[in-house]
């Protein structure tokens, strides 16, 4: 029998291989074969070695981890950029606000017309009341909103200050136009002098709500870009 070259077998978590001892014989036949028994030495600190690789192994892995949470990746801010987000929102808050503020004109203007026929003045009194505290829930709602806005864009705040004085000038006239059909129903205004004053009236209030529309959010957003 002839040893040949020795060899290294490698197996999973292995990096100095495995010895493999090569022997070869010629011109055997089957009663030739008989068992044998290949004692050989090995270090015996390797036997620990594939435990240490796996604990390493996770150990390194919990470094890492530790490492990627303890590490900043917040990306830096762009305070002109947030800035510039946080007061459309605020424009967006402000014309929601107007719009339900707008609607009410309508409501306004049903419950007259409905007090001058029903001459009813408990229930439009009542109305009245109801639609009032909307009004100045709404009013102090877009008050808040424009406090918040004044410190993002300043000059987007000024634009709604002056949109909100046009709004009261336009409340103004509302309070005028239910005074004058308080008195027609109280006999106190010639239907004449009613139809011309409240005529009168809703020409200012349609000049407002143009100028209002004109000057409204759209260029109010304008200023945010």
């Amino acid at each position: 029998m002839e040893e040949g070259q020795r060899e290294l077998h490698f197996t999973y978590l292995d990096t100095v291989g495995r010895p493999v001892v090569v022997a070869s014989k010629s011109n055997l036949v089957e009663q030739h074969i008989q068992d044998f028994e290949l004692h050989y030495s090995f270090n015996k600190v390797l036997l620990l070695q594939e435990p240490l690789l796996v604990v390493g192994a996770f150990y390194l892995l919990f470094m890492l981890v530790i490492i990627y949470m303890r590490l900043d990746f917040a990306i830096s801010k762009d305070e002109a950029n947030e800035s510039r987000m946080r007061a459309a929102c605020l424009i967006e808050e402000v014309q929601r606000l107007l719009d339900r503020q707008s609607g009410l004109y309508s409501v306004y203007s049903d419950a007259i017309h409905k007090y001058k026929s029903s001459k009813d003045a408990t229930a439009f009194a009542n109305a009245r009341k109801k639609l009032d505290g909307d009004y100045r829930s709404i009013s102090n709602q877009i008050s808040q909103v424009q406090s918040s806005l004044n410190k993002e864009q300043p000059e987007a705040a000024e634009k709604l200050t002056e949109l909100q004085r046009k709004e009261h000038e336009k409340k103004q006239l509302l309070d005028a136009a239910i005074i004058m059909a308080e008195k027609v129903v109280n006999g106190r205004l010639s239907k004449p002098a009613y139809v011309e004053g409240e005529t009168n009236n809703k020409t200012k209030r349609q000049k407002l709500s143009a100028e209002m529309e004109s000057h409204g959010c759209k260029p109010l957003m304008k200023v945010t870009h």
